[in-house]
Formats: structure tokens, C-alpha cells, sequence
């Protein structure tokens, strides 16, 4: 089994990893932070985003470049402890997870256009229908986009999971569970349950919250593991068997130069 060449350097890549998924969190919220409940949030959501203020929409859009590149780095992290037993599984999933993130960065920006497109519609009853009509391409655009970002984070995730359920990797094997597409499934389906102010955190930022919480989990587990015993880690491949070479008699007649 391969072990991580540096753990420290691993370490800090999935920090970056982290700070890239709050950073995304933020910008989510400047597009479309509204202290309301989740049923709210998913009725209501273009009207939100609609009322958000332009340079804080703007400013949340262009934050989705810096917010990649962090997360390209903690994919890196997830692919050092990963890479043991299975190396090109593991680098499938990174290249998954990148188009994924790299998808999803572009999506993030072209809200901040769809944000300035609904504010035009809104400003004065002429130019509506035109307006609408260029948030419905724009939409169209945007939401192929996204299909890009599923079809490629989905199948990322889930192979994820199964080489961390099939172990032994740097992860235990119940980390499968925290695989961001789970806690994500969570949080949509309470999201209208939740109440205000945060709906729009939630059912905003529901993507990047559960991609938060796995790295955070994995910047704790990796870093117990790096510091564990391996007698203690249930997981770790057992170190080969040295085979015990049979003593030799001793000679008789006693020893040569005595």
C-alpha cells in the first residue's frame, strides 16, 4: 500500500479544499441571502435573487474562479488517501470531481448574470417580456451546464464511496456515509422544514455545505490516522510476515578458537 508522501502537505491541501467550499457558501449567499424559511427560499428564489444587491451579487458570482482552484487542491487531498490500493480509480475520481467543480464554478458565475437579467426585467414593465425571454436562454445555457456537473460528480461520488467502503484506504470505511452526495440529499429534502433565516443557507448552499462538511471530516480523520498506531487502526493493511528462521543447533564439541 502506498503511503501519503507527505501527510502535512496533504493536510493543508484539503484546507484549501475546505476554504474553497465555504468560500463558495459565500458567494452563494451573496446571490441570494434572504433571512427566510426554506419553503421560502425554494417559492420565492428568483424574486430573492432579483432583490439582491447588484455589486453583492456580483462580487458573490466572481469569488466561483478563486473558489475552484481551492477546491482542485482538496480533490488532490482526497486523491492522496485514496490512491493506496486503487491509484487509477482514484485518479478518475479526482478527474470526475474536477469537471464536476469546474462545471459548477461556471454555473456559479452565470448566476450573476441571470441576477442582473431579472433585475432588468424588473426595473420597468416595457422591456419585460424581453427581458424574460433572455432569462429563459440564459437559463437554458445554465442549466446544461449543471447537467455537466452531475453527470460527472455523481458517478465521481459514488465510486468514491466504494473504494472507501471496499477499504483499506486513508479513510475508515463508515466515511463512505459523509461522501458529499449524502449529507447534499439531506439537506434538500429538510430544506422545506427549516426555518427562517436559514432557508436561503440551506436551500441555497446545499452543494458546498456538504462539501464543507466532508472535508472538514477528512481533514479529522486523516490527521487522527496519520498519528494512530497502526496495531490500533482496524483498517490498515497488516505488515508483511517476516517468516521466523529455525534456530540451529548448536555444534558439539564445542566452538572453534575456544
Amino acid at each position: 500500500m502506498k503511503p501519503v508522501p507527505d501527510p502535512g502537505f496533504a493536510w493543508w491541501l484539503g484546507t484549501l479544499g475546505l476554504a474553497g467550499a465555504l468560500l463558495l457558501v459565500v458567494g452563494d449567499q451573496c446571490l441570494y441571502f434572504a433571512p427566510v424559511s426554506g419553503a421560502q427560499f425554494q417559492s420565492r428564489v428568483l424574486e430573492i435573487a432579483a432583490k439582491a444587491p447588484t455589486a453583492r451579487a456580483l462580487f458573490g458570482a466572481g469569488l466561483a474562479p478563486i473558489a475552484v482552484l481551492l477546491y482542485l487542491a482538496g480533490f488532490t487531498h482526497v486523491y492522496l488517501h485514496t490512491r493506496q490500493r486503487h491509484p487509477r480509480l482514484a485518479a478518475l475520481i479526482w478527474i470526475g470531481l474536477a469537471l464536476c467543480i469546474l462545471a459548477g464554478g461556471a454555473y456559479h458565475v452565470l448566476w450573476g448574470a441571470k441576477v442582473l437579467v431579472l433585475k432588468a426585467a424588473g426595473a420597468s414593465a416595457a422591456p419585460a417580456a424581453g427581458a424574460m425571454a433572455l432569462y429563459g436562454a440564459l437559463h437554458r445555457f445554465a442549466a446544461g451546464v449543471y447537467s455537466i456537473a452531475e453527470f460527472t460528480g455523481y458517478p465521481a461520488i459514488l465510486l468514491l464511496a466504494l473504494v472507501i467502503a471496499s477499504g483499506p484506504s486513508g479513510y475508515p470505511r463508515w466515511f463512505c456515509l459523509l461522501v458529499p452526495a449524502v449529507p447534499m440529499l439531506v439537506l434538500q429534502t429538510i430544506t422545506p422544514w427549516i426555518p427562517a433565516p436559514f432557508g436561503s443557507l440551506a436551500g441555497g448552499s446545499a452543494v458546498n455545505l456538504s462539501f464543507a462538511l466532508f472535508f472538514a471530516v477528512s481533514l479529522a480523520v486523516t490527521r487522527m490516522r496519520t498519528h494512530r498506531p497502526k496495531a490500533l487502526d482496524p483498517d490498515a493493511v497488516p505488515p508483511a510476515q517476516v517468516r521466523s528462521q529455525p534456530a540451529r543447533p548448536a555444534r558439539s564439541g564445542g566452538c572453534r578458537g575456544c
